[in-house]
């Protein structure tokens, strides 16, 4: 895509993990997102099911993102992986009011 994204930071606290990233704001790119923590063995294991927040705002043109989630019973990841992109796809889009 173009758009370097950075881990700025991560937080560890018992079955939880939290992390931020930033990128710089392009035109079309709303940041990435489908997150899975990847153990020693290499297996992925998909967060999402019970996230804790998700953020995502712009500053001098920045984008700081935040996710947080509690982590698969049993896991203990050595690094997590963004597994979509979000592009806007500009319209106009028209929808039909039901009757």
């Amino acid at each position: 895509m173009g758009v370097p994204v950075a881990l700025t930071s991560f937080e560890r606290e018992d079955d939880r993990i939290g992390f931020s990233w930033q990128s710089p704001d392009r035109e079309g790119f709303v940041g990435v997102a489908r997150f899975e923590v990847i153990d020693a063995a290499g297996n992925a294991h998909p967060l999402g099911g019970s996230w804790e927040s998700l953020s995502n705002s712009v500053g001098e043109g920045v984008r700081y993102q935040h996710y947080a989630a509690e982590l698969p019973e049993g896991v203990e990841p050595v690094a997590v992986r963004a597994t979509q992109a979000g592009v806007l796809v500009e319209g106009p889009w028209v929808f039909d009011l039901p009757r």
